[in-house]
């Protein structure tokens, strides 16, 4: 009897072990469509904020200098620097760019004027690795699409030099017995020397806070504050360049004390400082702010 129970043991440990085997065999391919199905969606994520920084780099490298772009060429560091911001931004990333894919614009033109602001558009492809999420994607190549705005850093106005003062005319001493005779020959006044004017040849140093460092989406109010200085009492800064790092109204400003910002969409963002001395000197400085659902 207790041999027959044995027996019995045994046959319901093999029966247990291949239903096992069975039910992994027939789970295993649902967890790895699903695995991979994650995976797509994490490496999609990344691909849209490295097209967003590539258009923002290609924006602030326009602002910098607006007339370095030439469309469909590639990255050239003295004639093409927007497209060079862009490309090397989606380097060593799951996302494909090419020349084609970068265009700028000016508003109203690309002069360096006040006022006048720079778009960069970038339109990046992706593959994914499993068809799961085509259903959602409307195919398995995605086209992701992004654009940053920032105004044209606008050409130094040299300050004005004051004239300088003449010396007065001395005044002349009367004689105490006039003797008539021919008038005295008058001297002439003295030309008086203009004052050199400064050399401004340092940057200014290009600082500020953002508070807070992180919040939500079109609840969460940010707040810049500038700190920037110039080594030169001579040497003041004159223009003030701000991006919020998004496109739409009030993302860019160009006064010293920018007004609030409210992002309307989640993701993470750079806030750039462009600064400018009079001498044509200029400085930059960036905050990243995370913005969540």
């Amino acid at each position: 009897m207790h041999s027959l129970y044995r027996r019995y043991r045994r046959h319901l440990a093999r029966n247990s072990v291949g239903q096992s085997l069975t039910e992994f065999a027939l789970i295993l391919p649902v967890f790895m469509v699903l695995f991979a199905a994650a995976l797509d969606l994490g490496r999609l994520y990344t691909s849209q904020v490295t097209i967003n920084n590539a258009a923002r780099e290609g924006a602030m490298a326009a602002a910098l200098d607006p007339t370095s772009y030439i469309a469909n060429q590639p990255c050239n560091a003295t004639v093409n620097k927007v497209m060079c911001g862009a490309l090397r931004e989606v380097q060593g990333s799951p996302v494909t760019l090419t020349p084609a894919d970068v265009t700028m614009t000016c508003a109203p033109s690309c002069s360096r004027t006040l006022g006048n602001t720079v778009t960069a558009q970038v339109t990046g492809h992706f593959q994914l690795l499993t068809p799961l999420l085509a259903v959602f994607t409307h195919g398995a190549n995605v086209t992701l699409v992004a654009s940053a705005v920032a105004p044209i850093l606008s050409a130094p106005t040299a300050g004005a030099t004051a004239a300088p003062s003449p010396s007065p005319d001395p005044s002349p001493t009367p004689d105490p017995t006039p003797t008539p005779g021919p008038d005295p020959t008058p001297t002439p006044d003295p030309t008086p020397s203009p004052s050199p004017t400064p050399t401004c040849t340092s940057a200014p140093s290009a600082s500020f806070t953002l508070s807070p460092s992180s919040g939500k989406k079109k609840q969460t109010t940010f707040t810049v504050s500038d700190h920037s200085t110039t080594p030169q009492p001579e040497c003041p800064i004159t223009t003030w360049s701000w991006s919020w790092g998004d496109s739409g109204a009030g993302s860019t400003s160009n006064v010293q004390v920018p007004p609030d910002h409210i992002y309307n969409a989640q993701g993470p963002y750079t806030v750039t400082l462009v600064v400018s001395s009079a001498g044509g000197t200029s400085n930059q400085a960036t905050h990243t702010v995370n913005v969540t659902p």
